[in-house]
């Protein structure tokens, strides 16, 4: 239950997948997401936004055909910042950038967020860092991260902290 949820976190991630959030063009549904930092708020609880853009084909709109345009997304992340920027302050900006690449324009995107939120926490979430299966496609994987990182911080995005996930039990990461 909620309750059970704040008596135990005060950090919670809140889902900002596109597909489900606008399935059709200029027509946001932010009810669920508003509701959830709502309720988060209202019990001093952290929230952090995950996946504003993500290249994951399942996560793009289908209206945008796969590839939508950087304007179109920098216009997603003014609009969710614009949004919930008073009351989110840390985000996974681009979910997954170096395993799930697709269209997303990272390093603008990070850019924009930093003018739109000065104070604000950017991360670079990834994935299968530390997989210990599959390792034709994870091997080393943390290497490509961090060269990843390295050479996006020397180019002048700014990210703040890197963010490792893991999808258990499915991977059996830990």
């Amino acid at each position: 239950s909620d309750l059970k949820f704040a008596d135990t976190f005060n950090y919670a991630t809140v889902p900002f997948y596109w597909s489900w959030m606008e399935p059709a063009q200029g027509q946001p549904n932010y009810t669920p997401v508003d509701n959830m930092v709502s309720w988060a708020n209202s019990k001093g609880i952290a929230a952090k936004g995950h996946a504003v853009l993500y290249g994951e084909s399942g996560m793009v709109p289908a209206w945008a055909g796969g590839n939508p345009s950087q304007s179109v997304q920098m216009q997603r992340v003014t609009d969710i910042f614009n949004r919930y920027g008073a009351s989110i302050k840390t985000w996974d900006l681009v979910n997954e950038p170096v395993s799930a690449p697709g269209a997303m324009a990272v390093g603008p995107a990070y850019q924009l967020a930093r003018q739109l939120q000065p104070g604000g926490t950017l991360l670079v979430n990834e994935y299968g860092q530390f997989y210990s299966g599959f390792d034709m496609f994870y091997a080393n994987a943390y290497q490509t991260l961090r060269s990843y990182v390295t050479t996006q911080r020397a180019a002048g995005m700014p990210i703040d902290v890197v963010g490792l996930q893991a999808h258990e039990p499915l991977d059996t990461a830990w």
